[in-house]
């Protein structure tokens, strides 16, 4: 039974830190798009999604982003993925020493 308890609190500590991870990633998105000028609506149209809180989701941190979306955000963005992902990186370390 502590075994299972133990297990419970430990997924329970991860989900937390994914959630505070797609924040970060959410508002790291969010940034960059306002900086090109752009709409939630004009992402998720040029993404061919029929609704905005598709990117509403992402960047508010609600919505997992797989490798494929983001690269997808990284072309509408004009960004390279690797910069994208570097930025990622970076903010992570940041997110994890403070």
């Amino acid at each position: 039974m502590i075994l299972l308890v133990e297990r419970v609190s430990l997924l329970s500590e991860f989900k937390k830190l994914i959630n505070k991870r797609q924040k970060i990633i959410g508002k790291l998105i969010r940034s960059e798009r306002r900086a090109k000028d752009l709409t939630q609506q004009q992402i998720s149209d040029t993404l061919g999604v029929s609704q905005p809180s598709f990117i509403q989701k992402i960047e508010a941190g609600k919505r997992h982003l797989d490798v494929s979306e983001l690269w997808g955000l990284c072309q509408i963005l004009e960004i390279p993925f690797v910069e994208m992902a570097e930025k990622i990186d970076a903010l992570l370390k940041d997110e994890n020493s403070g």
